[in-house]
């Protein structure tokens, strides 16, 4: 296992033992391309199966980058919705 999927394993996945999904889409909305693919390499079928369903209510054309306008507007739309 390469290095950059160890990362993505282990910084996500406490911060959503500890804080939830939304802290990881708010605060680590870079990682979250990744994320599925890693809990696949880990063989974590489940919580993938659940991060997918979660990351699925997001447009189509979401860009997942925390210093996109488009995506930060997104997430404050889900926010006023009390997605969380």
């Amino acid at each position: 296992m390469d290095r950059f999927c160890l990362f993505v394993g282990v910084n996500p996945a406490l911060s959503w033992e500890n804080e939830g999904w939304w802290f990881i889409i708010c605060e680590q909305g870079d990682f979250v391309p990744y994320i599925a693919e890693t809990l696949s390499k880990l063989k974590q079928q489940d919580i993938k199966e659940a991060f997918e369903a979660v990351i699925q209510t997001f447009p189509d054309f979401t860009v997942f980058k925390a210093d996109d306008e488009a995506y930060i507007d997104i997430v404050n739309f889900y926010r006023t919705l009390d997605f969380v």
